[in-house]
């Protein structure tokens, strides 16, 4: 049964780090059982998911191209989609966030922060998660958000609505992004792209890290915006957060000419 939950795991097409942390948690649940004398011996203590890939980390998650960013965005699909959908989409591309991150604001965590309009990715909400102590940050908004209306957006949402989209948790993981990565998929089929041969949600913010690469913008830079731990000790652990204009300096010179 352990082997066969292990094969199960491998088809369902998630990254090799997450079916390892699900064999993880399972092994861990039959050590507890041992301890308590519900069994005997633990089933999963030898199981694993098999060697790591061998692909270099950064070519492990595919960041969308700017063709394929066209294909998407250019669609009769993506312009006849839910405007919940485009702006979130927007976002990640625009803004670096996580899927869940992403579908999980409120209407008041759009900040004005020293006279600069910011996203503030925090878990003050009943339901909201953030993936861990780095995620919690402020995320100054690209100019091409604003002049596409998100300001005029935000404003009406908070007169109807307790969250700024319409997507709810789902399941047992209460997954914010579900029902999104379902439309994403769904819309990606319509145009064309392939099953296991396109980028995925989650490839927006890979996308928009990998432009922030290219352009040379400095990695603590980049680790702030997006969330990330400081890669540089001596800027961890001394260095100050730096502040949303000069953030949003860095955030403007992406442009995706789409």
């Amino acid at each position: 049964d352990a082997m066969t939950y292990r094969d199960a795991l491998l088809i369902q097409g998630r990254s090799y780090k997450s079916n390892k942390e699900y064999l993880a948690a399972v092994f861990q649940f039959f050590k507890w059982c041992q301890l308590m004398n519900y069994c005997n011996h633990n089933p999963f203590e030898s199981v694993t998911v098999g060697q790591k890939p061998k692909a270099k980390p950064n070519q492990a998650r595919d960041r969308w191209t700017h063709i394929e960013l066209k294909r998407l965005l250019r669609s009769s699909s993506f312009k006849a989609s839910t405007i919940d959908f485009k702006w979130v989409t927007r976002l990640m591309l625009y803004g670096g966030l996580r899927p869940s991150e992403a579908c999980q604001l409120k209407p008041a965590d759009i900040k004005l922060i020293d006279g600069i309009q910011c996203i503030s990715v925090d878990d003050s909400g009943a339901l909201q998660r953030l993936k861990n102590l780095n995620a919690k940050r402020y995320v100054p908004i690209h100019n091409a958000l604003l002049e596409q209306g998100f300001m005029a957006f935000v404003t009406q949402r908070k007169s109807t609505h307790t969250q700024l989209f319409d997507y709810k948790p789902v399941g047992i993981n209460e997954d914010w992004s579900k029902n999104y990565c379902k439309q994403l998929a769904k819309l990606q089929n319509e145009i064309g792209m392939q099953a296991n041969k396109r980028p995925t949600a989650y490839g927006f913010r890979h996308t928009f890290i990998d432009e922030m690469k290219q352009l040379d913008i400095s990695e603590h830079i980049v680790a702030q915006i997006v969330g990330h731990a400081n890669p540089n000790i001596t800027f961890s652990r001394y260095g100050k957060d730096i502040n949303v204009a000069a953030l949003l300096k860095d955030i403007e010179r992406i442009e995706y000419q789409i």
